[in-house]
Formats: structure tokens, C-alpha cells, sequence
């Protein structure tokens, strides 16, 4: 059974067209959302249940083929520096789905 974040990508997959290319991303900082917010935090975890900065999805329709999903995720060393991160294998098990890169 798919999580809720992998049925929410395959809803999303649904209404892009052949070809689309959707990108979704975190700022290096948290933000407070508002209606005049650049700050995609709250769409990213909606698709995959993480929240952490500087990270990115990409969801592919390709013209044929299922739906191709990439999580990127900054190196853990970048703790250090930005606080407490899940590795890429910790994170993307968090997710249902979704290929590591």
C-alpha cells in the first residue's frame, strides 16, 4: 500500500501533461508562509513528508511510462554547518517511492 505523500505524487503525476516537468524545492532557511511567500516548505512536505532545507523534488511525465520521481538531498556533512539532516538512504526511506540520486 502507498503512503499518503506517494498517492499525493501519483495525483499530482495525473493532471501534468506528457512531457511536464515539476520542481519543487526548500529555501536554505525557514520562512513564515504567507500569501506573498516564495517559500515552498509547506508543498514539499505535502508530496514527501520531509522537512528539511535545501532540498528538491522532481517529478518527470515522461510520453510514456509511469511517473519518474528524483528526491535530492544535501550530503550529511552539511550538518555542521545547518543542523541535524537524514542521510539520502534514511530519507528516501522515509518516503515511499521515490528514487535516490
Amino acid at each position: 500500500m502507498a503512503s499518503p505523500f506517494a498517492a499525493r505524487r501519483h495525483r499530482l503525476g495525473t493532471l501534468m501533461d506528457k512531457g511536464d516537468l515539476a520542481v519543487i524545492a526548500t529555501s536554505p532557511q525557514r520562512r513564515s508562509p504567507g500569501p506573498d511567500s516564495a517559500d515552498p516548505w509547506p508543498d514539499f512536505h505535502y508530496l514527501t513528508g520531509l522537512d528539511h532545507p535545501t532540498c528538491g523534488l522532481i517529478l518527470e511525465k515522461p510520453d510514456t511510462g509511469p511517473l519518474r520521481e528524483r528526491l535530492f538531498i544535501p550530503e550529511p556533512s552539511a550538518s555542521l554547518w545547518d543542523g541535524a539532516i537524514s542521510s539520502d538512504q534514511a530519507a528516501t526511506a522515509a518516503i515511499s517511492e521515490i528514487s535516490p540520486f
